[in-house]
């Protein structure tokens, strides 16, 4: 009697694990599936772009090194940042730019925070100027001397951020993003720039830099970048290559060609009979 009522309260404890662990996950996939429709009605609402990073101007007066590797710099960049959410705020808690030669970081600068309205534009001016020991390999050195001769340098500036979104009274989030751009900017003598077209606005990226493509073509009257530019430049010299220089071409204008009769192109066709067959072979 006692055997049995054991195996009855064992059979009525697994049981009642068995509903507590039942209970749990629909509890869990029910917690999951509203979070899943608040999350899509969020984004439906809200509809969270991302922020649009460009460098519409830059200027380069001095950049040159020294026998002992030493660069001697001076250059100052106008950024525009595009906020085109219609909802979000963005708090801007920090806001570090760096400059890169040759994959080198040769200068920084911390700019102060700052709050952002949805659908607007803010604008950086970072300045880096000074010097700072860039040592550089044999190959680089030949790259440098290339720019020099140019008179167009490559220069990547990355740009480190923590930021938050303000939506209505709320502050929510807090993100790292990381930016970066790849910059040729012309160098200027005075109020001279030593470049024909100038500098070309151009968007920051995030992630890798695809290499499949051309950046920048030389030409007879110097370097040129921007797209519309190379693609006219590469245009221009696959016409040059392929036209045809001599226009005059020879013409059979007079010249008698014997030709056949109809009768003759006929014959052409007639099929052959038993006897050439066997001619023939």
């Amino acid at each position: 009697m006692d055997f049995d009522e054991d195996l009855g309260c064992c059979a009525c404890c697994g049981c009642l694990c068995c509903c507590l662990f039942n209970g749990i996950c629909n509890l869990i996939c029910t917690l999951i599936v509203i979070l899943g429709i608040f999350i899509f009605l969020f984004w439906l609402i809200v509809h969270p772009t991302p922020l649009k990073f460009s460098v519409t101007d830059a200027s380069l007066t001095q950049f040159s090194f020294t026998n002992n590797n030493t660069l001697n710099y001076n250059l100052s960049l106008n950024i525009t940042i595009r906020n085109p959410n219609r909802m979000l705020g963005i708090y801007y808690d920090n806001i570090e730019t760096n400059a890169f030669y040759q994959g080198v970081r040769f200068s920084s600068q911390t700019l102060g925070p700052f709050f952002q309205r949805h659908k607007s534009t803010s604008f950086l001016k970072p300045v880096f100027n000074g010097q700072q020991l860039v040592p550089l390999r044999s190959d680089q050195i030949s790259e440098f001397k290339k720019e020099r001769k140019d008179g167009v340098y490559r220069i990547d500036v990355k740009v480190l951020l923590d930021v938050r979104f303000k939506l209505g009274l709320f502050k929510i989030g807090k993100v790292e993003p990381r930016v970066r751009c790849d910059l040729k900017v012309p160098l200027k003598s005075g109020s001279r720039t030593l470049l024909v077209n100038g500098f070309q606005d151009t968007d920051y990226y995030e992630g890798k830099k695809s290499r499949n493509r051309i950046s920048s073509v030389n030409t007879s009257s110097g370097v040129v970048s921007s797209m519309k530019d190379v693609k006219e430049a590469v245009k221009e010299h696959f016409e040059n290559k392929f036209k045809e220089d001599c226009l005059s071409r020879p013409s059979l204008d007079g010249i008698e060609i014997n030709t056949l009769s109809s009768e003759e192109s006929l014959s052409l066709e007639v099929p052959f009979s038993e006897e050439e067959i066997k001619e023939a072979v």
